[in-house]
């Protein structure tokens, strides 16, 4: 955690369907690409006198679709900490969740870690914890237990769907909460020694009856919403911790 109260927070979202409720419910002003030619767009506002500045992944140039997945997240938190210096980071987001651990849709979890990866292969010695991961970049026990909200391992990787491998390390470390980006953010961070933590709505049961990507579909616009209120609740929170 900093050592000074957390004034200032900056929140990364990989899709714009994601963070637009916030956005909204913030009215918070869009100020355009945040460094271009590359397609984070930035916003900015406040909660009480916590200033707030939300950077989405934006559109890719060639394809015109969400830039989702670990390389946009790793350069977008590396553009936020140079432009913006934020004393938090929040990977805010959706997820796919397991039924085993307590997952349904629309649950929202708040972690600040461990930050896994699950498809990062690399069978060298001197390699294979870098691979995995592992970060645990802020204490957030405090305002997960103020907020009602469980905490756990979250997992990332450049697939939607995942082989067996993938599954296996998703179960040795316990994950709760399967994305795309909290890892990348999370290996930047770790370089600044920036404290990250996320919050993820579960679009999916990765363990469940139906295909990943039909619930994905399905339920993104719930999970938003559900991601939305629990941010707006924890910024909140954090705004009147400023002001004890």
């Amino acid at each position: 955690m900093p050592d000074h109260p957390i004034k200032h927070a900056a929140l990364l979202f990989a899709m714009q369907d994601e963070a637009l409720p916030l956005i909204r419910r913030l009215e918070l002003a869009d100020k355009g690409p945040i460094s271009p030619p590359m397609p984070m767009r930035w916003y900015d506002g406040a909660v009480g006198a916590l200033r707030i500045d939300v950077v989405v992944m934006g559109a890719d140039r060639r394809f015109g679709i969400d830039c989702i997945g670990t390389q946009p997240a790793a350069v977008a938190t590396q553009l936020v900490i140079d432009k913006l210096d934020p004393d938090l980071l929040i990977n805010a987001g959706t997820c796919g969740g397991f039924i085993k651990r307590g997952g349904e849709i629309g649950k929202v979890y708040l972690t600040g870690g461990p930050f896994n990866f699950h498809d990062r292969r690399i069978p060298l010695a001197p390699f294979e914890k870098y691979a995995d991961g592992g970060w645990t970049l802020c204490d957030v026990d405090a305002w997960a237990q103020a907020l009602g909200l469980e905490q756990g391992a979250v997992s990332s990787g450049n697939s939607l769907d995942m082989n067996d491998d993938d599954a296996a390390r998703i179960e040795r470390a316990g994950t709760i909460a399967k994305d795309m980006e909290a890892a990348a953010i999370a290996w930047v961070a770790d370089q600044h020694e920036k404290p990250l933590c996320a919050v993820k709505a579960v679009t999916d049961l990765v363990d469940g009856p139906h295909p990943t990507h039909e619930e994905f579909e399905r339920h993104l616009h719930t999970a938003s919403d559900a991601l939305s209120e629990t941010l707006d609740k924890l910024l909140n929170y954090l705004a009147d911790e400023n002001r004890r």
